[in-house]
């Protein structure tokens, strides 16, 4: 009885040593985007919310609908601006439907995404060049202590005037491609010209005389607007906290007025939509997990 007495003390202590250790170590970041709401880590987008939460005056809230379920919600008098954050935002020609039905009506809507579909980008003729992001060579270029890249805002000088903000280029190496006169460039980024490539399915065409991208861009479509934002790591925990960059997502986000915002999270994969439970969040924490185990 007394052996079993001290074994039992013996893996008390041996828990409170273990606990005191991990929640002593220096904590690993993750360099996965996921934009879930619950994600602390760098593109996570926890912070990114709790911020827009109290400082959007007219409101801040998460979905999980489609655009399909919001546009047969959608009443006519009552907008709102729509938020969807996501690596590869493919949307079907239903979605597209829905969301050009909802702008129709006064709606704002707010699409951040490297990859946004073939049914979008032929209904607003446009292109999107995409750009595999790495944290391997992200890690890299910060630690090489290079420049950043630039993105200028060019929108509406009577509401913002021009200004140059700077990020990592694996942050903004997608861009836009368009011919169509309805749209309006609201940023861009600032390359050497002779980096400039866009590559069709048919063939490539190398164009020397432009230094300039479009990173977002707006359409006007009935009564409201579709803002098309190439950048989504931006639109997370690092980027709204990356020295003064994060006037730059309030600038793109005051496009969306006066209106509640929604921000809707029905287009993110599964993991990152994961409500957690507090014994997840047990299994989250390493010194809570040691406990556990």
């Amino acid at each position: 009885m007394k052996g079993s007495r001290w074994f039992i003390i013996f893996i008390i202590v041996f828990l409170l040593v273990m606990f005191a250790v991990e929640y002593h170590l220096p904590k690993k970041f993750v360099w996965k985007p996921t934009f879930g709401h619950y994600d602390k880590q760098p593109f996570g987008c926890e912070v990114f919310d709790s911020l827009l939460l109290s400082c959007l005056p007219h409101g801040y809230v998460l979905s999980k609908k489609s655009f399909y379920q919001l546009e047969q919600e959608d009443t006519v008098g009552q907008c709102k601006g729509i938020l969807a954050i996501a690596d590869d935002l493919i949307l079907s020609s239903v979605d597209v439907k829905a969301l050009l039905r909802m702008a129709d009506r006064g709606n704002k809507i707010m699409l951040v995404s490297t990859l946004f579909g073939t049914d979008l980008e032929d209904t607003l003729d446009f292109r999107t060049y995409y750009s595999y992001f790495s944290p391997m060579a992200l890690k890299k270029y910060a630690a090489s202590l290079l420049a950043k890249d630039s993105i200028c805002w060019v929108g509406d000088s009577t509401v913002y005037s021009r200004r140059t903000f700077y990020f990592y280029p694996q942050f903004c190496s997608s861009y836009f491609w368009m011919d169509s006169l309805r749209s309006e460039v609201l940023a861009q980024r600032v390359i050497d010209s002779n980096e400039f490539r866009y590559e069709t399915e048919a063939d490539s065409l190398v164009t020397d005389s432009l230094s300039c991208i479009p990173v977002a861009m707006s359409y006007r479509h009935g009564k409201g607007e579709i803002i098309l934002v190439s950048t989504p790591l931006l639109f997370t925990n690092y980027g709204m906290l990356d020295g003064g960059n994060g006037a730059y997502l309030f600038r793109l986000l005051s496009h969306m007025g006066d209106l509640p915002v929604l921000r809707t999270e029905g287009y993110m994969k599964e993991t990152a939509q994961v409500q957690k439970s507090p014994f997840r969040y047990f299994l989250s924490q390493p010194p809570l997990r040691w406990a556990l185990y």
